[in-house]
């Protein structure tokens, strides 16, 4: 039979021995989720999950672990697998970030997967911090006036989008399109708990999960290279 692939079959992770290429895998997880790896899934899997989805995928280089496991948190709060919330929650905490960390992530995530999404994902991931005896911390921002919200909201969104705001063509959208940017980037992206880096990973993994988004997506992508 005639070969077709082209060196399709010759990149770099598969050159590498399949054994290889678990053990970093089940390194990975174990770093994410502690010694015992809990699974429940189909009989045989490993194959695919250490080597596959840990050895090759989420090994990749170009992103911090703690940033992982935020996309992990941000994307299952935003699609409400709510049954992965508590081990990704457990995970992030093994990796470094903070209760609050999470909390945070689940209201940036609501922003575009509505508020409801924060309120059970949140509910799940506490009863984690309630077994690890963990307190959250109550840091805010100040209350502030509309005047000092919507000047922070102008700075932030003219540095990273280095333009003026795109008012989306529907007559719904356009209404609500000002206050949405002016609490966004005037109080959400500001709020102690996550740095501005992680709160661009959260809107690329967010509105590329959602879907559907593919006018909204460039400029998503502007705002984390800026």
């Amino acid at each position: 039979m005639e070969n077709n692939s082209d060196g399709l079959f010759d990149s770099e992770p598969l050159s590498i021995a399949r054994e290889e290429i678990r053990d970093r895998g089940v390194s990975f997880q174990r770093r994410f989720f502690g010694e015992e790896v809990q699974r429940d899934a189909t009989p045989g899997d490993e194959s695919i999950i250490d080597e596959l989805d840990f050895g090759i995928i989420r090994s990749r280089d170009g992103l911090e672990t703690e940033e992982k496991a935020i996309i992990g948190l941000a994307v299952s709060s935003c699609l409400q697998r709510l049954q992965s919330i508590p081990d990704l929650t457990r995970a992030a905490l093994n990796v470094g970030l903070s209760a609050r960390s999470v909390l945070e992530i689940f209201l940036q995530t609501s922003i575009y997967a509505g508020f409801v999404t924060a309120e059970s994902s949140s509910r799940c991931a506490k009863t984690v911090f309630e077994e690890h005896g963990i307190e959250i911390d109550e840091d805010t921002l100040p209350v502030e006036d509309m005047a000092t919200m919507k000047r922070h909201a102008e700075e932030l969104y003219s540095r990273l989008l280095r333009g003026t705001p795109q008012v989306p063509e529907t007559i719904f959208a356009s209404k609500l399109y000002p206050s949405v940017v002016a609490y966004t980037y005037g109080i959400c992206y500001r709020r102690p708990g996550l740095t501005e880096r992680q709160r661009m990973i959260i809107l690329v993994a967010c509105m590329t999960a959602i879907g559907g988004m593919d006018d909204a997506l460039p400029s998503a992508f502007i705002c984390a290279m800026n």
